[in-house]
């Protein structure tokens, strides 16, 4: 996945995708807006059934409370994420078959699935409160 580096108002560097891979993809679906909570427990809403092998999904987040990256069975992973209080986060996320890149602002954070366990796209909320706007899918 080709990264742009960026740099932010304060002189440090973030990352962001090339416009030039923005226009790969196909029209854009909306996604209409919607809030999750769940006081004790788990809610998720489904985005997408089946967006394809290769996807974007572009969200603006509000989640709240933000709880840390717990340090028990962390296995060595570092959290270069720092939301200071609350607010919204422009996601960003591109799925390549089994390659995902997720953009929470101007941070990416890569993954590789070993065994994909369905084909749709979900957001899930666990004892708190998830606001979406601004969502969209677009398959290549």
């Amino acid at each position: 996945m080709p990264l742009e580096i960026v740099q932010r108002a304060d002189g440090t560097l973030g990352t962001k995708l090339p416009d030039s891979m923005l226009g790969a993809f196909g029209e854009a679906k909306a996604v209409e807006a919607f809030e999750l909570s769940c006081e004790s427990g788990k809610v998720e809403q489904v985005l997408a059934a089946d967006p394809g092998s290769t996807y974007m999904l572009d969200a603006d987040i509000e989640a709240a409370p933000q709880y840390p990256w717990f340090q028990v069975n962390n296995m060595g992973l570092e959290r270069p994420l720092f939301f200071k209080g609350e607010g919204t986060h422009h996601v960003r996320l591109v799925v390549d078959d089994d390659i995902a890149t997720v953009f929470v602002d101007d941070v990416a954070l890569n993954a590789r699935f070993c065994n994909k366990q369905g084909q749709g796209v979900a957001l899930t909320v666990t004892d708190g409160t998830l606001k979406c706007a601004n969502a969209t899918i677009a398959s290549l």
